[in-house]
């Protein structure tokens, strides 16, 4: 299965994502690829012929590959009209036995492709002495394939393609849906998942983003990868692209006359978005009569209206072909092997070839771009729907003259000057428009669309709608006064630490994660790259900033100059309107009911009829196709070696602890890196204290420092910071936010990295930002606004406000979550400013007197990842250095520190009464989608249990099920079930659903048909969610860091250190008796309204057809009109 991700070529409108989720690939380009087995030129049956030999050495040989730089798909007949395509797609093309006839007679014509001798190296160049790259293509296909042999665990792919859109009809983004649903040699729907599960792979994945479509796959180990990389390629090249999937993947109207698809309800999770409004309307500004602002993932009216299967099977024609397909992998992978594994696909692409001679190819995105020739700044305004009409945005935008493959290097030079405008708190801009006592937004940021001919971009976010014209003339005065200023002023020393931090950081990447940053640069070449030597450029170009350093203040000035006060820029002014919503929701409600009065009840029947049919035509891989593909052997994934110290278990005594004053663990990892993990119990802290922690949080670390009287300016503590530390943040628990604490929550977590060389400067730096940070009341006050300024976007946020009730029902008062949530910081903060007016020095005396409190030896616990042995050599066994990071303000007790450190777990903060109220439905305006969160409690505290592997690998069955049925049908974009031990909950989600009621129906009817017939639970089936789920936690050890990740969190757990591989291995001993098992337990909870909770949130219109609906099921949803009404009000 694959969670698509419709990428928009900026971030810079936040995290902008025209159409689709954020994805958790490990690459700025995000997707997962597919699988598919590959035919011999003997047999007409592909799966046979290639696994009866599974085990056999020579097995690989029948397998084929397709690299990302060349995609070729000719084989639908685009003069046939359109019943014929339907009845092909239908019935014929989903039998592979009948397809081949005439590719058998032509392969007898043809050789087999003998040996690799026709794989090119293009280019070669080594990362490091561990890491070479090679781009090969072949001369027979013009396949391209990116390699980079890294010592890890997982094996990625990315299978990309150059696509170009000229409308707003979405057929990039509609074609890579359709992508997943059947290939010439696998005709059937989830095949791609299915086998790649058993690859020990996640769910596939792909994204669209404005000039590329990729797909991705991750498996643990290369063997699986070598599996199902036939298969996913013959999914890219020879899709089936039926009418029927079409239906239900992009757009159907339904029985009711209501508008469905998965595509459909995806992009109306993000069609009237602020981010994607206001990106859209800047780039046709930027970059008129052009692809680069068209809409890839396509209009909902287009959907409704322009776009079909015809068009994406042109579509697919024109861009799909090998010559356009660049694979690029990462991972454990040798070049032989990998050849043999394509030679199947390639053969395949020569016999379409010999049949149907392809056009000659043309590379896209080579048109010349209209210039804007602007002979002023271009200052427009544009609306967006919001609820909120008191905060806007503004982004501002340069087009650079040149081609980004002209000058490489000098796109880097304009990204650090961008950083040194926007980056830190002492940057220009954020002192002008951020840390001032009259912020204008709560935060400035910069992007750079890295397209043929990039635009630099700067955005000011959360400005107050009544005073938005004043950014760009202040932003105008910025910029000229630092060229006024002149080399004299300018901080040369900052911009040479961001060079240097830079650097460092792509030299860590390089040491264990090159997936980070690999397929980001082998795509710039793929589109845009013109010389052998530009692969390089564009993957080392971190590294090329060091040149960079020799560039003096004059330079730096200079540029800032020619590129944004000499240039004209494009300016964009984005407004919320309340109006907006209204608009929008009363044009949608009218234009459904003139289509279904339009319809009649003839047509609706008609129209009910023709989706259900098409559900009915989509078929699942047969077991025989599935046990074709051998179940990955989790013993045979190679993890990392570490090995755990603390004071009772300390090997051979290789660390002193006795005169450490707080507890302590640390884990001897490979790497030139330390890692910090320092955990402060906030439980020591008073109710009003623990609502002034993200006030704290948002001060502490990023404070001028006063210690022994002197005081050192926030511009030479931020160069400290920067030249000692490659990271510091900090949260409460785990990837916590501002309004949201993650898990373990009561721990204030400060973490940070360094390189080893600068321990003890890191560990001095530390301790002066924890112990001796300089408080002022000019700084709570701008910090306390602008958190204040952030709160109504979240507001508008349908993910947030789900978030937000759905824990609010569940977690008592007492806990961190209730404390921090965003309703309940808007009345405090606001308090916190009225007594800043008349006591100002008594909140920071309140926040002084935490810091006291948390900054204690006996309250802390240090966790240290790094090269023991180095460690050791360089700082002494007993780390004398660490005394120093807390103040003890009188003899501290050791006596305690060899007792485990212990943070309460969220399960521990459940409110007594989980009725008050138990089901709750919530309008936001601006989306048109809706969203589900439903939970039962889940009692089992204890980590190692052996029924913990049990339910999750039975909740990721049952996802996948539902993925097939739910989605499938086009009721919603996302379904999922999940577990959480840490809070003591199963959740069911369910996002961007465009109908609700239907997809809740059908899980219920899931749900019910596996608790009633034991016999429906499929062990093929149980494979493929047991791989799936041992990908998903092997990756979380893909690189040290992520290890090290795992470790601290095992701590926290009261686990073993080697939990989460131990986990790994548990997942694969699970059997079928054990899934129907928990089912039994499980299953139950969910289809009681008494045991569930239940929160809703939708467009206003259509609540009180939600509370209707649900009332089927007897869930009495509780309607609230604001969110100042809700239980999140409550004290």
């Amino acid at each position: 299965m694959w969670n698509c991700l419709l990428v928009g070529i900026a971030s810079v409108f936040g995290p902008f994502v025209s159409a689709g989720p954020l994805d958790e690939s490990k690459s700025a380009l995000n997707s997962n690829p597919f699988i598919i087995i590959a035919q011999s030129a003997e047999s007409a049956d592909p799966i046979v012929n290639q696994f009866d030999t599974v085990n056999d050495k020579q097995s690989t040989e029948n397998v084929q590959i397709v690299t990302s730089a060349t995609v070729k798909k000719d084989t639908k007949d685009k003069s046939a009209d359109t019943s014929h395509n339907k009845e092909n797609s239908s019935n014929t093309s989903r039998d592979p036995l009948k397809t081949k006839t005439n590719e058998n007679t032509a392969s007898e014509q043809l050789p087999i492709i003998p040996d690799n001798s026709h794989w090119k190296i293009l280019t070669s160049f080594n990362l490091s002495s561990s890491l070479p790259v090679v781009k090969y293509r072949s001369s027979l296909t013009g396949l391209t394939i990116v390699l980079a042999r890294a010592e890890s665990p997982i094996v990625n792919g990315y299978f990309c393609l150059a696509t170009e859109a000229t409308d707003n009809d979405g057929l990039p983004h509609t074609l890579e849906h359709l992508i997943f649903l059947g290939s010439e040699d696998y005709p059937y729907k989830e095949v791609l998942d299915l086998l790649a599960n058993r690859c020990l792979a996640d769910r596939t994945n792909a994204w669209t983003d404005t000039d590329h479509t990729c797909y991705t796959v991750y498996t643990a180990g290369p063997s699986g990868f070598l599996h199902i990389l036939p298969v996913y390629l013959d999914h890219i090249l020879y899709p089936t692209l039926r009418e029927e999937d079409y239906l239900t993947e992009v757009h159907h109207v339904n029985g009711e006359g209501q508008d469905a698809g998965v595509v459909y309800s995806e992009m109306q999770g993000v069609e009237q978005s602020t981010a994607n409004i206001m990106y859209f309307a800047l780039a046709k500004k930027l970059y008129p009569n052009s692809g680069y602002h068209a809409e890839t993932g396509g209009y909902l009216q287009n959907l409704r209206n322009s776009t079909s299967i015809l068009k994406v099977r042109e579509y697919h024609k024109k861009f799909y072909r090998p010559e356009n397909l660049v694979l690029t992998i990462t991972g454990r992978i040798d070049e032989q092997e990998l050849f043999d594994t394509l030679r199947k696909t390639e053969e395949k692409v020569l016999r379409k070839r010999a049949i149907q001679p392809s056009n000659s190819f043309q590379r896209p995105w080579q048109a010349p771009l209209e210039k804007i020739d602007l002979q002023e700044d271009l200052i427009f305004e544009i609306e967006y729907p919001s609820d909120d009409e008191t905060i806007g945005n503004v982004a501002v935008a340069w087009r650079l003259p040149e081609q980004i493959s002209e000058n490489i290097e000098m796109l880097e030079a304009y990204k650090l000057v961008m950083k040194y405008l926007t980056t830190t708190q002492v940057s220009p801009f954020e002192v002008a428009f951020v840390e001032t006592s009259d912020p204008l937004a709560t935060s400035v940021s910069s992007d750079t669309l890295e397209i043929k001919e990039p635009s630099l971009l700067i955005e000011f976010e959360n400005v107050p709608v009544d005073r938005i014209d004043e950014v760009i003339p202040k932003m105008e005065r910025v910029l000229k006064k630092i060229v006024k200023d002149g080399p004299e002023k300018f901080d040369l020393e900052r911009i040479s630490n961001f060079i240097d931090r830079e650097v460092i950081n792509n030299l860590k990447e390089i040491e264990n994660s090159p997936h980070l940053f690999l397929p980001d640069a082998s795509v710039l070449d793929m589109l845009y790259g013109e010389k052998p030597d530009h692969l390089q450029k564009f993957v080392t170009s971190s590294q090329l900033n060091k040149k960079f350093l020799e560039k003096n203040s004059t330079f730096w000035v200079n540029l800032i100059q020619d590129v944004f006060i000499n240039n004209f820029k494009v300016a964009i002014k984005g407004k919320p309107s309340m109006e907006k919503v209204k608009e929008l929701t009363t044009k949608e409600e009218d234009r459904i009911k003139k289509q279904v009065d339009s319809l009649g009840p003839d047509g609706l029947k008609e129209k009910g009829n023709i989706i259900d049919n098409a559900i009915e035509s989509q078929i699942l891989p047969g077991m025989d196709v599935l046990k074709k593909v051998p179940l990955g052997d989790v013993e045979t994934i190679q993890f990392r070696s570490f090995e755990s110290y603390n004071r009772t278990h300390n090997e051979n005594g290789l660390f002193d602890f006795k005169d450490i004053p707080f507890k302590i663990h640390i884990e001897n990892v490979n790497s030139n890196f330390v890692q910090f993990y320092i955990f402060l119990n906030t439980q020591t802290l008073t109710l009003r204290q623990k609502m002034l922690l993200p006030l704290l949080l948002d001060l502490w670390l990023v404070s001028p420092i006063k210690k022994n009287g002197v005081l050192t300016n926030i511009e030479k503590v931020v160069k400290r910071r920067t030249k000692t530390l490659l990271h510091i943040d900090n949260s409460l628990g785990f990837s916590g936010s501002t309004f949201s604490p993650g898990a373990y929550g009561d721990a204030l977590i400060i973490e940070a990295q360094a390189e080893r060389k600068k321990f003890a400067k890191a560990i001095n730096f530390l301790s002066d930002a924890i112990n001796y940070p300089h408080l002022t009341t000019l700084k709570v006050n701008t910090t306390a606004a602008n958190i204040l300024n952030n709160i109504p976007s979240l507001r508008l946020s349908s993910t947030d406000v789900l978030r937000s009730l759905h824990d609010g029902l569940y977690f008592s008062n007492d806990s961190n979550i209730h404390h921090t949530s965003f309703l309940r910081q808007k009345k405090f903060l606001d308090g916190i400013l009225d007594t800043i007016k008349t006591r100002p020095q008594s909140v920071t005396d309140e926040l002084y007197g935490m810091i006291r409190k948390l900054a204690t030896p006996e309250n802390a616990f240090v966790y240290l990842a790094t090269d023991a042995d180095e460690l050791i050599q360089h700082f002494g066994s007993g780390l004398p250095l660490l005394h120093s990071l807390f103040n003890a303000s009188a003899e501290t007790d050791l006596s305690s520190t060899a007792e485990r450190y212990v943070v309460k777990s969220e399960y521990e903060y459940r409110k007594a009464d989980q009725n008050a109220p138990r089901h709750v439905a919530f309008g936001v305006g601006g989306t048109e989608s809706c969203y589900l969160k439903q939970s039962v409690l889940y009692n089992n505290t204890d980590w190692t249990h052996e029924e913990v592997a049990d339910i999750r690998v039975m909740l990721q069955y049952l996802s996948d099920r539902m993925y097939d049925e739910v989605r499938g049908q086009g009721l919603t974009y996302g379904v999922s079930m999940s577990a959480s031990v840490t809070e003591g909950r199963l959740t069911l989600s369910l996002t961007r659903s465009s109908r609700l009621f239907e997809a809740y129906k059908t899980v219920q009817e899931i749900l019910k048909r596996y608790l009633e017939n034991e016999d429906l639970w499929d062990e093929t089936l149980v494979d493929s969610a047991k791989g799936s789920i041992i990908y998903s936690w092997t990756e979380k050890e893909e690189t040290v860091e992520d290890m090290v990740g795992q470790t601290v969190k095992a701590y926290m757990r009261g686990t073993d250190s080697k939990y989460n591989r131990q986990f790994v291995r548990a997942l694969g001993r699970v059997k079928l008796g054990d899934i129907r098992a928990a089912a039994q337990r499980i299953l139950p909870q969910f289809l009681s309204e008494y045991s569930t909770q239940t929160v809703i949130v939708c467009n206003p219109a259509s609540v009180i057809d939600i509370v209707k609906d649900f009332s089927e099921f007897g869930i009495e949803l509780k309607t609230y009109k604001a969110l100042e009404d809700t239980f999140l009000a409550d004290q």
